[in-house]
């Protein structure tokens, strides 16, 4: 996860995910394609999606 710049906290919380049973999906888009990604990913009943932007924590 730290290859992908998130801070240790919110990777922390993808691998205690993933642990558990979880499905990490991850989609590197420019931001204006955000969108239209989201709308993929709910077409196909994905849940719990989020976004992320580079340098902003979350």
């Amino acid at each position: 996860m730290k290859e992908f710049d998130l801070p240790e906290e919110t990777a922390q919380k993808y691998i205690d995910g993933l642990i558990h049973g979880g499905i990490l999906f991850w989609v590197r888009t420019e931001e204006k394609r955000t969108g239209e990604a989201i709308s993929i990913m709910e077409s196909y009943l994905a849940r719990k999606i989020f976004t992320i932007s580079p340098g902003i924590p979350t």
